[in-house]
């Protein structure tokens, strides 16, 4: 998923990978491929977020977790929450990009932990999980769902039609710009932030 995203926003701001070196010419932290990259270093630290998170204490791989497994990290509110803070408090658009790549990640994590027999808690973080069961996790079985999970990103990560789609995850910081500008809250620096990113990535709608 982050490299999908990631190749999306070179490839809406740049019509091949070959141009999209010419972004060398810009200052770093106001391009386009460092903010691709900030997503895609995000994306991959919050993979597997919700379960380093319980920070797990037993030897040879066995569970004695600080919390317990698919409790408090394993419900959807509390990652959806943490995005929306993360947003507010991101001092650049990098850390926007980061910060919503680590959140997108671990609720895919999450989608992918709900189709499992032992699901996650929905409705409160303590209380009964819910699954899909389509596979278990560690087995075979869950081998094939991976590999269609990330063809279907990289595939419209690279389609020139479906990138838009894949770029509206752009609409939860929008939604957060125009809380700022009615004067709900949040630090000038994220409409600034806001503002780098739509002047680096023409199309995403801000």
């Amino acid at each position: 998923m982050g490299a999908a995203v990631a190749w999306a926003m070179l490839a809406t701001r740049y019509p091949s990978f070959g141009a999209a070196l010419e972004s060398a010419r810009t200052p770093m932290h106001d391009s386009t491929t460092w903010l691709a990259l900030s997503f895609l270093l995000g994306a991959l630290m919050g993979g597997r977020a919700p379960d380093w998170m319980e920070f797990n204490r037993a030897p040879g791989g066995g569970r004695r977790a600080l919390i317990p497994h698919r409790t408090l990290t394993h419900w959807p509110p509390l990652w959806l929450g943490l995005g929306l803070l993360g947003l507010h408090l991101a001092p650049s658009a990098a850390m926007d990009m980061a910060c919503t790549g680590f959140v997108m990640a671990a609720l895919l994590h999450l989608l992918m932990d709900f189709l499992t027999p032992m699901g996650i808690p929905l409705w409160s973080p303590f209380g009964k999980r819910h699954a899909f069961g389509l596979y278990s996790s560690g087995s075979m079985s869950e081998a094939p769902w991976v590999v269609v999970v990330s063809l279907a990103f990289l595939a419209v990560g690279v389609s020139p039609s479906l990138r838009g789609a894949l770029l509206s995850v752009a609409s939860i910081p929008k939604t957060l710009a125009a809380l700022d500008v009615i004067g709900v809250g949040g630090p000038l620096s994220l409409q600034a932030g806001f503002a780098v990113i739509h002047g680096c990535i023409p199309g995403i709608g801000y």
